[in-house]
This record gives structure tokens, sequence and C-alpha cells, in this order.
């Protein structure tokens, strides 16, 4: 009866974890470089994304994320940089500088976590650039 009653708990602390389109929302609405961008291994890249953001209730974090594609798991992460939020609206600037890794795609990601923990979630909006050999 007890490991039933865990395993209820459990399994609603869990459902609680994602983050979906009832809590907010957030989208690109301006992105340097631009989509069609040649980007090359191992220049510079100065990534600055304009997003408008709903946060519905509570606090939370929005990330700018700049994901290697080509790798997986922890080697997928090339940079990040979090902002805070509170519930309600508005438009952020986002930017990070880095150095173009070994790949043949760059992803960059403006999830919304809620509460401020790094949970699952689904409010998320990303632009993806093909990225070229050095010369």
């Amino acid at each position: 009866m007890i490991k039933i009653g865990l395993s209820v708990i459990s399994a609603v602390l869990l459902a609680g974890c994602t983050a979906g389109p009832e809590h907010g929302s957030v989208k690109i609405v301006s992105i340097k470089p631009a989509e069609n961008a040649v980007i090359r291994v191992d220049d510079r890249l100065d990534v600055e994304a304009v997003v408008e953001y709903t946060l519905k209730s509570g606090k939370g974090n929005i990330s700018l994320v700049i994901q290697n594609e080509d790798a997986a798991g922890i080697d997928r992460h090339i940079d990040s940089e979090r902002y805070e939020l509170s519930a309600g609206s508005g438009t952020l600037t986002m930017k990070k500088s880095l150095i173009v890794p070994q790949t043949t795609k760059i992803g960059v990601f403006t999830p919304i976590y809620i509460g401020g923990i790094y949970k699952k979630t689904s409010i998320v909006d990303h632009q993806r650039y093909r990225v070229e050999p050095k010369k």
C-alpha cells in the first residue's frame, strides 16, 4: 500500500516537471547572424537573439543555448547564457559570443524553464545554422 502511494505521488510530481504552452511562450522575433549567413569553423560567432516571451505565473529562467548539432549528450553543449524572468510578458535581447567548433550544424535555442530549475520544457524557439569548413 505504501509503495503504491509513493508511486502515485512520484507520478504526480514528475508530471508537474514539464513546462508547456499553458505556462508561457517564447518566440525569436529577430536573430543575428541572419538565417543564411556563412558560418565557418574557428570563426568568431556573435549571436544576438531578440525574443518576445510570456511567463504566465511565478518565476523562471530563459536561456540562450548554443549547441553542436553533430554531437550527442554533454558534448552537444557549446555555450549558454541565462536570464531570470518574473510573471508577465516582455521583449529581451540575449547575446553570446564564441568560437565556432568543428561541426556542420549549430543550433540556437531559447528555452524557458519554470521555477528557475532546469526541468523539461516545451517552451522553446530555435534557429539552426549550417557551418562550413575553415577556409
